[in-house]
């Protein structure tokens, strides 16, 4: 357009067409802003509408060339605008996803943690109740006014007599069932997490040495219970079944998942029956769970593979199934992502799953490579060093207990272990006790365990310390002095990141899982053997390595009791007037001889010893305590005389 002539030119474009009337206007508001710019050359963003459709992205540059005249290039971004649109959602979308990543990382390691701090609450009264003994028959006490119950009748819920102690029938039970709600909790708590990592890519497997017919056992009987366990069968080929190293939470969700949809869509209260097949020839597992024929299993045979497509297909369900739970009622049923996340997990695993619908039966069918480990280290015959200091750290006192607990199980007695945390100035000194501590022991081999995240009650400047930085300090101020030191970091956060990062800055990572005396050295085993791969203990044959961990076990135990019985003999002998003052020490005194006694295999007759002092029990000193003490104390020694001759002389031999 020539402003001085007031001539317009017009031109057709196989892309712009054209201009409509809209088209035309949105022209003239394109060339007001051209001509309005102040610049010599401007650049505009203009939107050119059409009479029909969306309008087109148009980047236009305006040329002032001389006084009345004026150039106006224009250019279709529509596609680049398009793109920048895409990029600008994909980031924004990333950045929520890590944000609800974050978000949800930290409510799983709250929940984990208070889940594992209750477990182990659980585990502790389960011991007090185990502890806990009294006598059905009221004339071998010395008391005769008390009733009592043997705690094998408590744990199995007995009734007390005449009302006395009306809550312990039930408490056992309670216990026991709030011990297994906690820990399916904990399940559903990892089974999403490892699903939600599934679902973007991310999950990365954790390899364990697994017994894989025991996990599968042990998730049929927490799916199903126990009350209709002959509904149930178990099948392993060959036997025994050899051991593997694979990520069990993988294999516990596959087969949950086959479990719940067998009882769920086959026969109601048929039976349910679970194979594992392990070929060497061919280095394949074999996972199959058969159920009867359910509802509609006579058209999901005839389908076919649209069935098997349908069922591992993400948020779809079988339109026969659909139609069984009704339209309004979506809360009670799965949403159909289950099987789909089998499948995913059979992948990660390297294999696949499938599913049919044979004439008689429906046979879901995991197969995946694996190989097994028979020549694998037998972890369970591992045992730590002579002489192995242990040193951890954690601001929670229960998880301070349970670490007492964990060293232990794995060996070292309480005279060796040092666990920190209990206030902040040991939280915050932490380095340097723990460089002092592995200086003043350099000879002999220390475990050293820390929480990640180490909260400081009454701080000013950072609330929370990391342990794998400080380990990561620890190790760089002890320098060369480290051969003998082996760091693992403990931590409810397990996010392949996470874990990773602990590695680089300590020697291993120690998950958050409940302790238990089975687990404690197959767990601490393959850790110590990666790292100190010369001095990994582990004696053969088999009853050489027996012999010599009975061995160590029974003298470290026998010293725990004989410094039990000296502090018995001292209560005993300080003054007898005001002996029945301090009865209650002594019955506590007692009660930790006994557990003593009870963890102790070698000794033989503990039940008699055990019973002895079953008697004893009462508000009030029986009476002839000092004389029934005595003959408790020469049955005790001589037990302990006789398996220790015997342990000596098997090992000499």
């Amino acid at each position: 357009m020539d402003i001085s002539t007031g001539n317009k030119y017009w031109t057709e474009d196989e892309h712009f067409g054209t201009l409509t009337k809209p088209g035309l206007f949105s022209m003239c508001d394109l060339m007001t802003k051209a001509w309005l710019a102040e610049n010599a050359e401007t650049l505009i963003l203009h939107d050119l509408k059409k009479f029909k459709g969306d309008p087109i992205r148009c980047e236009a540059k305006a040329m002032k060339l001389e006084r009345n005249a004026l150039v106006v290039v224009m250019r279709d971004i529509s596609e680049r605008s398009l793109r920048f649109e895409a990029e600008k959602q994909v980031v924004s979308q990333t950045t929520a996803r890590k944000k609800d990543s974050e978000a949800n990382r930290f409510t799983r390691h709250e929940v984990k943690n208070g889940l594992l701090a209750a477990i182990g609450l659980c585990d502790g009264v389960k011991e007090c109740l185990s502890d806990v003994s009294y006598k059905t028959n009221a004339d071998q006490a010395p008391d005769s006014s008390h009733n009592r119950v043997s705690s094998r009748a408590l744990l199995n819920g007995a009734q007390t007599k005449q009302g006395m102690y009306p809550f312990s029938s039930h408490l056992p039970r309670y216990v026991s069932e709030l011990d297994f709600t906690l820990r399916e909790v904990l399940e559903t708590v990892l089974a999403e997490a490892m699903s939600r990592d599934l679902v973007h890519q991310i999950y990365e497997p954790r390899t364990e040495h697994v017994n894989i017919p025991s996990l599968l056992v042990h998730v049929q009987e927490g799916l199903c219970g126990c009350e209709n366990s002959e509904r149930f069968s178990f099948m392993s080929s060959p036997n025994p079944f050899p051991a593997f190293k694979l990520d069990p939470q993988l294999l516990k969700y596959i087969h949950r998942n086959a479990m719940s949809n067998a009882c769920k869509y086959g026969k109601k209260g048929g039976e349910v029956a679970t194979e594992i097949i392990y070929s060497s020839e061919k280095s394949e597992l074999e996972i199959n769970v058969i159920n009867l024929p359910g509802n509609h299993h006579e058209y999901l045979s005839n389908i076919g593979k649209t069935a098997t497509d349908e069922v591992f297909a993400p948020a779809k369900r079988l339109r026969c199934h659909i139609e069984d739970s009704g339209d309004g009622k979506k809360g009670w049923h799965s949403s159909g992502d289950g099987a789909w996340i089998s499948r995913q997990c059979a992948r990660t695993l390297g294999g696949d799953c499938t599913i049919e619908f044979q004439a008689d039966r429906t046979v879901f069918k995991l197969r995946f490579p694996a190989k097994s480990l028979q020549e694998n280290i037998d972890f369970s015959k591992f045992k730590l060093p002579e002489g192995t200091y242990g040193l951890a750290i954690d601001d929670s006192k229960i998880q301070q207990k349970l670490m007492n607990r964990f060293f232990s199980l794995a060996g070292i007695p309480e005279s060796k272990q040092l666990i920190l945390g209990k206030d902040e100035n040991e939280i915050r000194n932490f380095e340097q006790i723990a460089v002092d501590f592995t200086n003043n022991h350099s000879e002999n081999y220390v475990l050293l365990v820390a929480d990640e995240n180490l909260e400081v009650t009454n701080y000013t400047d950072n609330p929370t310390i990391s342990g794998s930085l400080c380990v990561e300090s620890i190790r760089d101020k002890l320098g060369g002095n480290t051969k003998r030191l082996l760091t693992l970091i403990r931590s409810a956060n397990d996010s392949s990141d996470d874990i990773s990062q602990y590695k680089k800055r300590a020697h291993g990572f120690l998950p958050k899982t409940p302790i238990k005396r089975q687990k404690t050295l197959d767990v601490l085993a393959p850790l110590w053997a990666e790292r100190f791969p010369d001095t990994f203990t582990l004696a053969t044959p088999e009853n050489i390595a027996s012999q010599i961990a009975a061995e160590n076990r029974f003298q470290s135990v026998t010293a725990d009791l004989i410094q039990t019985m000296d502090v018995i003999d001292a209560l005993c002998f300080q003054n007898e007037t005001t002996l029945p003052q301090r009865w209650p020490i002594l019955w506590q005194k007692l009660l930790v001889l006994k557990g003593d006694l009870m963890t102790m295999p070698q000794i033989a007759d503990t039940s008699d010893i055990i019973k002895r002092i079953d008697i004893l029990r009462g508000p009030n000193m029986p009476m002839n305590f000092v004389n029934s003490w005595h003959s408790i104390r020469q049955v005790v020694e001589k037990s302990i005389s006789r398996d220790d001759t015997l342990i000596s002389t098997k090992t000499l031999t």
